[in-house]
């Protein structure tokens, strides 16, 4: 597992971060930070890379698994 100071080098940015947080995506680790101007970036935390190109079926199964979706509502994309 990498460290948040690894994750944010990871990004290539000269952005400042307000907040790191660690969550999962597609079951795997990963750090979400917010930079100061407000965009998030997202860096898987076992190996450090970036996501990239999720299609929509991926992208649907990331929701649902998150618990953003609740009940009965389905995750859409689009």
């Amino acid at each position: 597992m990498i460290t948040p100071a690894e994750a944010a080098s990871a990004i290539r940015t000269e952005d400042l971060y307000s907040r790191v947080s660690l969550t999962t995506i597609l079951g795997r680790p990963a750090y979400m930070l917010q930079a100061e101007s407000g965009q998030t970036f997202t860096v898987f935390a076992d190996t450090g890379e970036l996501p990239q190109g999720l299609s929509p079926e991926l992208a649907r199964e990331a929701v649902a698994k998150s618990g953003f979706a609740s009940g009965n509502v389905a995750p859409s994309y689009g």
